[in-house]
C-alpha cells in the first residue's frame, strides 16, 4: 500500500501550531463528533484505493488514489469563521505544495451552532516513488 498520510499530517500539524502560536493546538487524525478544544482541526485519510490505471500485470500496485477530508472548527463570537477560513488556507497550501487538488470546501452546519464548521476534500495519486500526481 502506497502511503503518504504521515507526512502530509505531520506538516499540516506543524503548520497550524505555528500559526496559532499553540503547541497544543487541536488536530488529531481521527473523526470526532464531539470537540472541545479551539480552534481544531482533523485531518482524516477517507480513501486510499489502488488506482489501477497503472497496474502492472503481476498485479502490483503502482500508484494510489487518495482523498483527504480537512474538518475545521471554532467558537469565538466574533473570528469564528474568519478561523476556520485562515485554518482552511493554511491547509489548501500544504496539499497544494503536494499536489492534492481541493474538490470542495464549503460550511457545514454543526450539532452545536455555536460552533462554526467548514469541511474541505482533496484528492490526489500518489506513486510508489512518493510523487504526487494532480488528477
Amino acid at each position: 500500500m502506497i502511503d503518504i498520510f504521515n507526512e502530509v499530517y505531520t506538516k499540516i500539524a506543524d503548520a497550524l501550531r505555528a500559526e496559532f502560536a499553540d503547541p497544543n493546538f487541536n488536530i488529531n487524525s481521527r473523526a470526532s463528533p464531539v470537540v472541545s478544544d479551539f480552534p481544531a482541526a482533523q485531518i482524516l485519510e477517507r480513501s486510499n484505493t489502488m488506482y489501477t490505471r497503472t497496474q502492472d500485470s503481476g498485479s502490483n500496485e503502482n500508484h494510489a488514489d487518495i482523498m483527504l477530508q480537512c474538518e475545521y472548527y471554532d467558537n469565538s463570537k466574533s473570528t469564528r469563521q474568519a478561523t476556520c477560513k485562515r485554518m482552511a488556507a493554511i491547509v489548501d497550501g500544504i496539499l497544494g505544495f503536494y499536489n492534492f487538488n481541493r474538490i470542495m470546501l464549503m460550511p457545514v452546519d454543526n450539532m452545536d451552532s455555536r460552533i462554526y464548521r467548514m469541511t474541505a476534500q482533496y484528492t490526489a495519486v500518489v506513486g510508489k516513488d512518493g510523487v504526487v500526481y494532480r488528477r
